[in-house]
């Protein structure tokens, strides 16, 4: 719904998916090791991923928000 979603993972998620209607999405995954399809989508804001994508991937991040940010960032 409305407000920040700030998501950080310490192992490796097979699937995520975070929607915030109004508000920034932050995800943050593991890349050491792991490769992701990543989606990232914004209505009005920012949409950025510093993750590679790779479409063949099975493990899925998808973020998005409708008013602000979404953004997928590795984990350090």
């Amino acid at each position: 719904g409305q407000g920040r979603a700030d998501i950080s993972f310490t192992a490796a998620p097979r699937s995520v998916t975070v929607t915030c209607s109004a508000g920034n999405a932050f995800v943050k995954v593991p890349t050491a090791g792991h490769r992701y399809h990543v989606l990232v989508s914004s209505g009005t804001g920012n949409a950025v991923s510093k993750v590679p994508d790779d479409r063949h991937s099975g493990s899925v991040v998808q973020v998005s928000s409708g008013y602000g940010d979404a953004t997928v960032v590795p984990a350090s």
